[in-house]
C-alpha cells in the first residue's frame, strides 16, 4: 500500500540499505500495528541494538514484541513503541498572548522600522503601522526620485483596539485560540500574524494592496524582516524574527519525536546484524585510509555530495583582510561591511558629497566581552554574529554607536548579496548580510564566530 510504502522509504532513509529485509518486515509489523491510527507521514522511528536479550532487558508483558531474522540467519526481538507524535495545533493557553508580548515593539514611540534590502527594491516594516515598498534613484536634474507603494497598513485605533482585547482574552479562559504554524527552512514554526490593509491600489486587479505580517520565535533576533514574498496578485507575507515571541513556549519550534524500535540479540546471535557492522568499517575505512581508491569504488562507497561553487581565493584573502568590502542598500542610506575594520551607513549626494555615519568599528575583545556576557550567541548553523563598537556618538543618547552584524551563508554560485538593517534601540543597529561569499567563513568560525586568518 501507499502507506507501507512511505514508511519504508523513511526506514531506508535512516538506516541505509544494509539489512533491507530486517527494516521492510519491521515496517510491516508498524504498519499492522498502526492501521487503525489516523496516517501521518511526518512520523519518524530509529532503530537501536541493545545488545543481547537478558532478564534485565526482557520487556513486560505490556509491550509488544516481535521476533525477526535477518537474511544472515541472525535473530533478534524487537520492541514496538507506542508511536509518540505532536499535536497538530499549539495552545495559546502556554503564555502570554502574542499581542501582549509584542506590545513595546508595536507601540514604540518613536516607531520601530525594520528594513529588508534587496538588489532593487528596499521594504520597510514599521511594525504596528505599515509596510511600505520603495525604490530610490537620482533623477536628470540630481534630484532623487522614489517609486513607493503601500503594501499594507493598520490605523493607531485598531492596533490599541487589538491589544485591549488580547489583555483582555489573556486573563480569562475565554475565546480559547489555536496558534497556526508554517513550514519555515524544513521546520513546522508557530506563528503570530498581523493583517495590514488598506495598501495603494493594485495595478492588475485594483484592489488595495494587503499584507500578513507573520512573527516567528528567535531567540538572539531583533525583529530582522528575513523575506517577502507576494503569495497572489498584490498579497505579501512577510516573516519578521522576534525574540519577546519566545517568551510564550507554545512558539518555540518543537523538535519531532523520534519513534526507537529496540531490539536485543537472542543468545548465540552478534548484538547487531554482521551486515550493518560491515557497512560501518567500510564507511570507517573511507573516511580515514589514505590509500587512494579507484573512482568507481568510491561511486559504490561514499554517498553523494552536493557540488560547492569553486572559491576565487584572492576574493576571500581580500575579504578576510577587509580590503573587500560589502555594500548594499538602494534607499537614501546604502550600507558597507568591511570585515574586521568597520560597519558604515553612507549616502552620496547629486554634487557627489559623500555623507558617512560611523556605526561601529571592530575591537575583537568588545566582540569576545559581549559573548561572554550572554549578550548574543555569536554562531549559528549558518550564520555567526559580529559585534562592533565605538561608533559615532549618537545625538540622541550621547553614547557611541553599535552595530550587531549577521554574517549569514545562503545557498548560490556567484557574489549576490543582501543587506537589511533594524534599529532596535537608540543608536544600536543590527545589520543582516546573506551571501554565498559567506559560507566557507560561516563553515570555519570558532566558538565566538571568528573567521579563520590565514597565516601570511
Amino acid at each position: 500500500s501507499c502507506f507501507l510504502e512511505v514508511l519504508i522509504k523513511q526506514m531506508m532513509i535512516n538506516f541505509g540499505k544494509w539489512c533491507f529485509g530486517v527494516v521492510c518486515f519491521i515496517c510491516l509489523l508498524v504498519v499492522i500495528r498502526c492501521s487503525s491510527q489516523r496516517f501521518d507521514d511526518n512520523l519518524r522511528y530509529d532503530i537501536s541494538w541493545n545488545g543481547p536479550l537478558t532478564e534485565q532487558t526482557e520487556p513486560g508483558s505490556h509491550h509488544e514484541r516481535v521476533m525477526i531474522t535477518t537474511k544472515d540467519n541472525e535473530k533478534y526481538q524487537c520492541l514496538i513503541p507506542q508511536l509518540k507524535t505532536e499535536a497538530e495545533d499549539f495552545d495559546i493557553d502556554f503564555g502570554p498572548a502574542p499581542e501582549v508580548l509584542l506590545s513595546d515593539v508595536l507601540e514604540a514611540t518613536p516607531k520601530k522600522c525594520s528594513y529588508r534590502l534587496e538588489p532593487y527594491w528596499t521594504y520597510e516594516v514599521c511594525h504596528g503601522q505599515s509596510v511600505i515598498q520603495f525604490h530610490e534613484e537620482k533623477d536628470k536634474d540630481g534630484g532623487i526620485k522614489r517609486d513607493e507603494y503601500i503594501l499594507g497598513k493598520m490605523s493607531n485605533e485598531l492596533l490599541q483596539e487589538l491589544l485591549k482585547r488580547a489583555s483582555s482574552d489573556s486573563s480569562s479562559n475565554e475565546n480559547k485560540k489555536k496558534i497556526p504554524t508554517k513550514k519555515i527552512e524544513g521546520q513546522e514554526t508557530p506563528y503570530y500574524s498581523m493583517e495590514m490593509t488598506d495598501g495603494t491600489p493594485c495595478d492588475i486587479n485594483g484592489e488595495p494592496r494587503k499584507s500578513y505580517v507573520l512573527y516567528v520565535c528567535h531567540l538572539s533576533a531583533n525583529n530582522e524582516v528575513i523575506s517577502v514574498k507576494e503569495m497572489t496578485t498584490c498579497e505579501y507575507e512577510i516573516i519578521v524574527l522576534s525574540s519577546v515571541l519566545c517568551a510564550n513556549p507554545a512558539y518555540i519550534v518543537k523538535k519531532e519525536p523520534i519513534n526507537d524500535i529496540q531490539c536485543h540479540a537472542l543468545p548465540g546471535h552478534p548484538s547487531r546484524p554482521n551486515s550493518l557492522i560491515e557497512q560501518f568499517n567500510e564507511d570507517s575505512l573511507y573516511r580515514t585510509s589514505s590509500t587512494p581508491r579507484s573512482s568507481s569504488e568510491q561511486k559504490k562507497a561514499l554517498p553523494p555530495q552536493e557540488t560547492k561553487p569553486s572559491n576565487d581565493e584572492s576574493l576571500n584573502k581580500n575579504f578576510l583582510s577587509g580590503d573587500y568590502c560589502l555594500i548594499g542598500g538602494t534607499g537614501w542610506w546604502s550600507y558597507e561591511f568591511c570585515n574586521g575594520k568597520f560597519v558604515q551607513q553612507f549616502h552620496v549626494e547629486s554634487s557627489k558629497a559623500k555623507t558617512i555615519i560611523k556605526l561601529g568599528y571592530w575591537n575583537k575583545q568588545n566582540h569576545i566581552k559581549k559573548v561572554e556576557e550572554g549578550v548574543f550567541v555569536p554562531k549559528g548553523k549558518n550564520h555567526v554574529m559580529h559585534y562592533y563598537t565605538g561608533g559615532d556618538i549618537c545625538d540622541l543618547t550621547g553614547a557611541p554607536r553599535t552595530a550587531l552584524v549577521i554574517l549569514t551563508c545562503i545557498k548560490g554560485k556567484g557574489q549576490q548579496l543582501s543587506i537589511y538593517m533594524s534599529e532596535p534601540h537608540p543608536c544600536q543597529y543590527t545589520i543582516g548580510v546573506e551571501s554565498p561569499i559567506l559560507c566557507p567563513f560561516v563553515e570555519k568560525a570558532d566558538k565566538n564566530g571568528l573567521f579563520e586568518q590565514k597565516k601570511k
